[in-house]
């Protein structure tokens, strides 16, 4: 039995995404293909590793010279970016490319995003920026408190009192004078 999780042949095209970037339905089914690659691949260094024969064997209908054309396209296109990545399969390091979407790329099927969804994500980034706000306001009030514990307010008092308790110059020498008499 194999360990990898079931996947159906089905790709969900974005047509207004296909539209967007002038791409032929082969390249397409690359797009749609490698924009669900992060629901089952394995993760490196946050590539996602994919073997030109594994993609080759999950989409039949590409040939070799189709898939390398179709994906440099998309490459091309920023879609995609590559780096290759040393993994271990089996007892063997092996170089292979990682491949992971640019933010250009996880635009496809977000239109596809129903409005129930898309008032969920709303909800969670208002919430999000108010812990954020929450969380600056906390650390200003522990700097507040760090700088007050450092100064001592019955020493600052004690201080104010010392100042008004001295005598002036002029004082001081009426004083003496006084004495003297």
């Amino acid at each position: 039995m194999s360990a990898q999780p079931h996947r159906t042949i089905s790709l969900v095209k974005d047509l207004l995404f296909q539209e967007k970037y002038l791409l032929s339905h082969t390249q397409m089914d690359l797009m749609a293909y490698l924009a669900n690659v992060p629901y089952w691949a394995r993760v490196v260094f946050g590539y996602y590793v994919l073997t030109t024969n594994k993609i080759l064997s999950d989409l039949p209908n590409l040939g070799l010279k189709t898939f390398e054309a179709s994906f440099k396209t998309i490459k091309d296109l920023g879609l995609v970016e590559t780096k290759i990545v040393e993994t271990i399969f089996g007892n063997n390091k092996v170089k292979v490319r990682g491949i992971r979407l640019t933010e250009k790329g996880k635009e496809y099927n977000k239109s596809l995003i129903l409005p129930s969804q898309d008032n969920k994500i709303r909800r969670l980034e208002e919430e999000k920026q108010e812990l954020l706000e929450k969380n600056r306001e906390l650390e200003e009030t522990i700097k507040n408190l760090t700088i007050s514990k450092n100064s001592n307010p019955k020493k600052d008092e004690a201080k104010a009192v010392i100042s008004e308790v001295k005598p002036q110059k002029d004082e001081l020498d009426t004083f003496i004078v006084q004495q003297l008499q």
